[in-house]
C-alpha cells in the first residue's frame, strides 16, 4: 500500500458515496417468469463467417 509523503497533499479520490433513490433492477421491474435466456451454439456457417 502507498503511502503519501508529508510534502503533498492528496489532490483526487476515487468516488463519491452517495444513496441511489430511483427505478433500478431486478426488484423493481421483476423479470417475467417465463423469459428464458437465448444461447446460440457456434455452427459452421457462423464459424466461416468469422473466419472471413
Amino acid at each position: 500500500m502507498a503511502h503519501l509523503a508529508r510534502d503533498h497533499s492528496l489532490f483526487a479520490f476515487a468516488g463519491i458515496r452517495t444513496a441511489f433513490n430511483g427505478d433500478r433492477g431486478t426488484k423493481s421491474k421483476p423479470i417475467h417468469p417465463k423469459a428464458m435466456l437465448m444461447v446460440r451454439r457456434a455452427t459452421a456457417a457462423f464459424r466461416a463467417r468469422l473466419i472471413q
